[in-house]
């Protein structure tokens, strides 16, 4: 009787201590998983796919350049990791380069770009004068992180709870006037903004994919598995960073690019595609 009680103590006392800390308890739960029935495979993905059996095995191939991706939207939170992963193999003389990862869409299901998340830290500042709808110029309190090659945001916060942030736009020119700085912009301003709106430089890029598993891979002509974890993104995440969604990411496709670049007759052949939400501690990714 002893020992059955210790045993159910040492048991609470287990699930207390991954309470406490932050552990979420939790099953693996399969998001996206591969099958040999292709009419299944096809409610799932999308693009220029023939599923034939390869090497025994009931594959995807593509002899196209084109991109293959999932049809429906994926939730994501912040207290889980998504494991991806696939297998694939060159079947043509030309290797298959290939880029393998996800796409990010925020809450409301737009999509998310580089210039909508990704800024350069440091460098919040404010309008030194108001501006008004369609203008193409602003002014800005000096600050030394601004250059041509950036975006501005629009209206944001220091906790950077504005992000993804859509009020942006890019710079085309920079000049120095004193204390400000003159931002020639690529558009004009779609509303209107009082002096002292809080703004941020961005990173100018309209790229949005994240290459987590397979990042320009020349696949061999032997099966070569490939499989990557991603989390929720955190502000500062660098370009480089394919590991973590970008900041305010809801949801997410997972994408194929196959062929990379073909010239000649590349080929690729992929399989066991699968997707995996895996338990991750809230607030340490």
């Amino acid at each position: 009787m002893g020992t059955e009680k210790s045993r159910i103590s040492g048991i609470v006392a287990g699930i207390m201590a991954l309470l406490i800390s932050g552990v979420v308890v939790a099953e693996e739960k399969t998001l996206i998983k591969w099958s040999d029935n292709a009419p299944e495979l096809e409610k799932i993905w999308e693009g220029q796919i023939k599923y034939e059996n390869i090497d025994g095995e009931f594959c995807g191939v593509s002899n196209s350049g084109s991109m293959i991706i999932t049809k429906e939207l994926i939730p994501v939170n912040a207290v889980e990791k998504y494991v991806l992963s696939g297998t694939f193999k060159s079947l043509g003389e030309e290797p298959s380069k290939v880029f393998y990862g996800f796409r990010s869409y925020d809450k409301n299901k737009r999509h998310i770009t580089v210039i909508n998340a990704l800024f350069i830290p440091g460098s919040a500042t404010t309008l030194a004068q108001a501006c008004k709808k369609g203008d193409k110029m602003v002014v800005i309190k000096a600050n030394k992180k601004w250059g041509k090659n950036q975006a501005i945001a629009f209206d944001v916060n220091d906790d950077f709870s504005d992000l993804p942030n859509y009020k942006v736009d890019r710079i085309k020119e920079i000049v120095t006037n004193g204390d400000n700085l003159e931002l020639q912009l690529a558009n004009p301003v779609p509303d209107s903004y009082p002096a002292g709106t809080k703004v941020r430089a961005h990173i100018p890029h309209l790229g949005s994919y994240l290459y987590t598993t397979v990042c320009g891979v020349k696949m061999p002509k032997t099966w070569k598995n490939f499989s990557a974890n991603a989390t929720l993104g955190k502000p500062k995440m660098k370009m480089s960073d394919r590991n973590c969604f970008y900041p305010g990411t809801a949801y997410v496709k997972v994408f194929i690019n196959p062929n990379y670049g073909k010239k000649k007759d590349a080929k690729l052949a992929f399989k066991n595609l699968t997707l995996k939400a895996l338990p991750f501690p809230s607030g340490k990714n």
